[in-house]
């Protein structure tokens, strides 16, 4: 990002002092809400725990035309050095959860861990698939997530969606319901990533199961990810796509990519589509290893890596 903001938040910052909107920071570092802790300052950051004051944060950003952007967990994130304008709306707060039989209404903060959680201990199966994931039931719908032949467009019956306008960013007055086709899944994208706005639950279904079973799924798969990925340092999660019956991973690894550093971020030596915090990096190491990976690809084996991880602003 460039030139100056055209967005002034002082107005802002003056109405919130009397509106009860949750906790807020001004130029909040954007690498504390990420997993990859690197990221910019926001303008204004808001955390709001309950539903009306997502009202009220909602309704105070129509009155003065402030732009909006929510954030869950920061996992699959990248935002870049110059930081965002506007308003950032933490949703990580936003826990509400109702079980009904197999069916689940989780806001858009739910942990997807604590989803599989919840729902194996009361019988429900199917979400295991997300066991060890580091990101929320907004950025899995966002993302359409998955793991192990798992996904989220399985489970999604429908969305809470409010739209923000394609040009100011300003949200609309209601949100709408989305059933599952309204959605446009597809691997590792929704119509979420080219359509504005903020999610903020999801209508989920699961099957009935054996809840011993489901645990030792949950157990597999976290044990799985432990073994297979770099925890030990901060990450973003995959970089890259699949590309079709491909693995970016290996494509990267076999480029020389294993180890490669900019600044103080690396590709990982565990796993070829992650790349790694090694303490202090900035989001511009991690850009520049993003782009030699996708050039080196490209000159030994002729395939476009696309990027998994969203990069803000875009």
């Amino acid at each position: 990002m460039s030139g100056a903001r055209r967005f002034d938040p002082a107005p802002l910052l003056d109405a919130l002092h009397s509106v009860d909107v949750g906790e807020v920071r001004v130029a909040e570092a954007m690498g504390r809400h990420t997993t990859l802790h690197v990221g910019g300052p926001a303008d204004v950051w808001v955390r709001p725990d309950r539903a009306d004051r997502v009202e009220r944060l909602l309704a105070l950003c129509r009155r003065l035309e402030a732009p909006l952007l929510p954030l869950g967990r920061g996992s699959n994130l990248l935002v870049r050095d110059d930081g965002l304008p506007g308003v950032v709306m933490a949703t990580d707060a936003l826990t509400g959860f109702e079980m009904q039989g197999v069916r689940i209404r989780a806001w858009a903060g739910v942990t997807l861990g604590g989803l599989a959680n919840r729902a194996s201990r009361a019988g429900v199966t199917g979400f295991e698939w997300s066991a060890g994931i580091p990101g929320s039931v907004g950025g899995g719908v966002y993302m359409n997530a998955g793991a192990h032949g798992g996904s989220m467009e399985e489970h999604v019956e429908a969305v809470a969606f409010l739209a923000l306008d394609d040009t100011t960013g300003v949200p609309a007055a209601m949100p709408s319901m989305l059933g599952r086709e309204a959605c446009g899944f597809a691997y590792r994208t929704s119509r979420f990533q080219t359509e504005p706005g903020v999610i903020l639950w999801a209508d989920l279904r699961g099957e009935r199961g054996d809840p011993g079973e489901s645990r030792e799924r949950l157990r597999a798969y976290r044990d799985h990810r432990r073994t297979t990925q770099p925890l030990s340092w901060p990450n973003c999660g995959s970089v890259f796509r699949n590309p079709p019956g491909m693995s970016a991973g290996r494509l990267v690894e076999a480029a020389g990519g294993k180890g490669r550093r900019e600044g103080n971020a690396s590709i990982s030596e565990v796993h070829g589509n992650f790349i790694v915090n090694l303490g202090g990096a900035r989001a511009d190491d991690v850009l520049r290893l993003i782009d030699w990976a996708q050039e080196a690809v490209w000159q030994r084996f002729g395939v476009r890596l696309e990027t998994e991880v969203r990069i803000l602003p875009a």
